[in-house]
């Protein structure tokens, strides 16, 4: 009975992995699609000016979410299996939400018309992002394990904002409208998602209490303040770029973060998924069956992170020019640069929002994002002003790396710091033959810079990256064999 509880978990969490797999490609794939287009169109001035407006629009976002998000994503996974008290708990956090969001979105309106030195018109335009924001209920599919929700609302917008920016944004003049729709077709998606809600939640005996609404802005708050730091994590580094050097290298910045973003997906992904899982686990007291889920989640990070690390440091010079265009060299050194973001980012999102969040220990998650700010901020301050972009890339890589270190020694009860070692060890054994393979034939057989060639290139070295793990016999390909051969089986 416990094996075939086991082998139920491990489905949903496969399951839910591919979903949250979708989740985040969906979110990041219409850049990585419209980016080679934008790129030539609007320029390297005009995509900063976005990027530097969306990071102040997101200082006010994450004021009036104000940690309810996350706290909903634990109640909800907490109270998943009755009706009435998740109905409750939804409705109770979405008020609280809603009523904080909406004051940041006037707070917002009022510092775009007489604060913002510049761009006014286009500042104003990214209220939609904010109440798109407000409409936001995502956490609460995350919280009930449903991810095929969440799939859909970002395919709706992804396809949404892919034909509109094709159709209308013509010209460098445009930017107005490239913003308007990117935010619009978030507004419709988060509608979609809240339509869905009707089937998951019954709001009949449901009584309006303030008093009660209010109760969950101390937890929320409690989980606001890593919230907040993360936020400003996120987003301080295009703005310190726009304050001290110039659009243009806010612009470089933030394409290149666009390709990373769509790497780290395979990677955040995994943490995503376990969290519900993780919640349940440290609710029923299983300390083992926590430590087992962490170590577990922990082999699949590192077996996805240093192929990806290698790749980046292959491919990233060498799609710069046909992806990107003329104007935009900087990004190909950025990419390579962030490529280590890979392993750390991948660790720390998974040990430290979903582990640390799910088992209520706040206070360690917002020291682990603080030591992260600060020093991102210090390195940056240091560097911005003498490599600009290259500087905040390499502020990034340092504090996150910083940041694993110190959640790792936090951790070390549940976490087993030479089961990590040695697992880093031997994935790092596992890719090196396909970063010899890609380093050598980018230099050879590949080394003019075009779109064929490197996708030859990323072909070459994912099936060199299979094949090791098929001769070395890995846990998961075979595990993975395995299930084909039962589905195959059951078919015939």
């Amino acid at each position: 009975m416990a094996s075939s509880n086991q082998a139920e978990k491990g489905y949903r969490i496969a399951k839910n992995y591919a979903y949250s797999l979708l989740y985040q490609i969906f979110t990041i794939i219409t850049p990585l699609i419209t980016t080679p287009y934008i790129s030539r169109v609007l320029g390297a001035a005009n995509i900063g000016i976005f990027g530097y407006v969306e990071s102040i629009g997101v200082y006010f976002i994450m004021m009036g979410n104000f940690g309810f998000p996350f706290l909903g994503q634990r109640e909800i996974a907490y109270t998943s299996d009755d009706l009435e008290k998740r109905s409750q708990r939804f409705a109770d956090i979405m008020l609280g939400k809603t009523f904080f969001l909406s004051i940041a979105l006037v707070a917002y309106i009022i510092f775009s018309l007489f604060f913002a030195k510049d761009n006014k018109i286009i500042f104003l335009s990214f209220a939609l992002g904010i109440i798109a924001d407000l409409l936001q209920a995502g956490w609460f599919f995350q919280g009930i394990e449903d991810f095929r929700t969440t799939v859909i609302r970002n395919f709706i917008i992804k396809i949404t904002s892919i034909v509109s920016i094709f159709l209308f944004v013509k010209t460098a003049n445009d930017l107005l409208i490239y913003s308007l729709l990117l935010n619009g077709a978030n507004v419709i998606g988060n509608l979609f998602v809240v339509f869905a809600l009707r089937n998951k939640i019954s709001l009949k005996n449901y009584k309006v209490s303030m008093k009660r609404v209010f109760s969950f802005v101390k937890p929320a708050l409690i989980l606001a303040i890593p919230y907040y730091i993360s936020s400003v994590y996120a987003v301080i580094d295009k703005t310190m770029i726009g304050s001290l050097c110039n659009y243009s290298e806010v612009g470089y910045y933030e394409q290149s973060q666009k390709i990373i973003k769509f790497s780290l997906a395979l990677v955040t992904a995994l943490g995503t998924v376990f969290m519900p899982r993780i919640a349940k686990e440290v609710k029923s007291r299983d300390r083992e069956s926590v430590k087992l889920l962490l170590s577990k989640g922990i082999d699949a990070i590192l077996l996805i992170s240093f192929p990806l690390c290698a790749g980046l440091l292959c491919v990233g010079e060498m799609m710069t020019p046909w992806f990107f265009g003329a104007g935009f060299e900087p990004v190909g050194v950025l990419i390579m640069t962030f490529a280590p973001m890979a392993l750390f980012l991948g660790l720390n999102s998974f040990l430290g929002d979903q582990y640390l969040a799910a088992a209520k220990k706040e206070k360690l998650l917002t020291i682990a994002i603080l030591v992260g700010v600060v020093i991102n901020v210090i390195v940056n301050a240091i560097l911005i002003p003498k490599l600009a972009s290259l500087g905040a890339a390499i502020a990034t890589v340092t504090s996150e790396f910083c940041k694993l270190i110190f959640l790792m020694i936090c951790l070390r009860g549940v976490v087993e710091v030479k089961h990590l070692l040695l697992t880093a060890l031997k994935c790092l054994l596992l890719t090196l033959p396909m970063f010899a393979v890609g380093v050598i034939t980018r230099q050879t057989i590949f080394s003019e810079y075009s779109i064929t060639n490197t996708l030859l290139l990323v072909v070459l070295c994912c099936v060199v990256y299979f094949c090791t793990l098929v001769v070395t016999k890995n846990e998961f390909v075979m595990a993975f064999f395995d299930l084909v051969k039962k589905k195959l089986h059951k078919k015939s």
